[in-house]
């Protein structure tokens, strides 16, 4: 045999466990069902960001940070609830439902801290048959807002539904019909997101669609029936008042490089504490897929209550500042921190990297000026905040360098 056709096959039948989705999942290791306790906010897995500025959620080896509640109705009263196992080798969690039928049970993985404004990426493998979702913002009770992941007959993947009515919103970019190789695209509507309409705004000719949006054939050339894919979600807003919540979707094949949307600003109108955020086993039979639903790679970043990605100084590089909400310049005074209106009570705090304060301006003005020339160069964070002492907007690491 040729040594380096022998190479491959070695090299492949190494990454075969990896990367396919096996028809023998494992068979011990359950998150088991807990009660409700004070969390400590920090206990999630402990790394650094990535360069995008993500966090893991699951470290690939155990359930640190991650608990399961078997308190909604998913449940069905259980004290055992659904199956959710690790697989150390591929690095990835296995859900399913306990025993089958309508009283088959089924669970809510639960992170033990609770998010207000994120955007959460995993990788998603669910045998066809399955109802699963992401609970956002979720108490233990799962009353919320769930994206849908919804693999089988009639449901879609990246809508919103409202868990126990809460308020109803069932929103569908398109619904599978009898198999996950065939889809119908819906129309627009309260309840209805076209996913071919919403294609064709910004986004068709850069994956490869007609200009009037993707459509069921372009289905089957953008997810990956046969192996792992890429699921986002953003979910922001609305924590107090009167604000709306808002949710954004997309997918894309594993390292394929444009992020293809499913839903961009659903309003969902109703404001929501922040909470958990959970992964769905459906309860009550409608979780047939054999092979279960399969995750990895889960991680979030946070969010400023636009959607906007609040960056840690050490993820993303410093950079010149240019947004609608102001304009920062550098002048020969210091720096001058332009504001678009004025507003009560605003501040603009300035931190080393290390934590420390450098500065803070008070007031209502739209002109702010860092005299900033006793400073030593280096980077700097600053923070924008609001007459409610929350976070406006924080614009990443900034660079001095007189």
């Amino acid at each position: 045999m040729n040594k380096y056709l022998g190479a491959f096959l070695v090299l492949r039948l190494l990454l075969v466990p990896v990367y396919s989705q096996p028809d023998n999942p494992p068979k011990s290791g359950d998150a088991s069902c807990q009660e409700e306790t004070a969390f400590d906010p920090k206990d999630t897995v402990a790394a650094d960001p990535d360069a995008e500025g993500y966090y893991p959620l699951f470290n690939g080896k155990d359930f640190t940070g991650l608990w399961q509640s078997c308190l909604t109705r998913h449940s069905l009263g259980s004290v055992d609830g659904a199956i959710f196992r690790v697989d150390t080798l591929r690095k990835a969690i296995y859900s399913m439902q306990r025993d089958s039928g309508k009283t088959a049970t089924g669970g809510v993985l639960m992170t033990k801290r609770k998010f207000d404004n994120y955007d959460l990426v995993f990788d998603f493998w669910p045998d066809f048959g399955n109802d699963a979702g992401i609970f956002n913002r979720t108490p233990a009770s799962g009353i919320c807002y769930k994206t849908t992941l919804s693999y089988l007959n009639g449901a879609s993947l990246g809508g919103v539904w409202g868990e126990f009515g809460y308020p109803a919103r069932d929103i569908r970019p398109f619904k599978f019909l009898g198999s996950e190789s065939e889809i119908s695209l819906g129309s627009p509507g309260i309840n209805h997101y076209s996913w071919d309409s919403l294609t064709s705004k910004h986004y068709s000719q850069d994956f490869g669609c007609a200009p009037e949006g993707c459509n069921a054939t372009d289905w089957l050339r953008l997810w990956d029936i046969d192996g792992w894919n890429q699921f986002r979600l953003q979910f922001y807003g609305g924590i107090e008042g009167t604000d709306a919540v808002k949710a954004k979707a997309w997918f894309r094949r594993v390292r394929a490089e444009t992020w293809i949307p499913l839903i961009e600003d659903t309003t969902l109108v109703w404001p929501t504490p922040a909470g958990y955020i959970g992964f769905q086993v459906q309860g009550g039979g409608r979780f047939t897929g054999s092979r279960g639903t399969w995750y990895r790679n889960i991680r979030w970043r946070p969010l400023d209550d636009q959607g906007r990605p609040l960056h840690p100084a050490n993820a993303i590089r410093p950079r010149s500042i240019d947004r609608s909400m102001f304009r920062m310049e550098t002048g020969q005074t210091g720096i001058s921190f332009l504001f678009q209106r004025q507003e009560a009570g605003r501040t603009i705090a300035i931190h080393s990297l290390d934590g420390r304060l450098v500065e803070r301006l008070n007031g209502s003005t739209i002109r702010a000026i860092w005299s900033a020339r006793g400073t030593a160069k280096g980077v700097y964070l600053v923070r924008i905040g609001g007459n409610r002492g929350r976070d406006l907007y924080t614009p990443g690491p900034i660079r001095i360098a007189w």
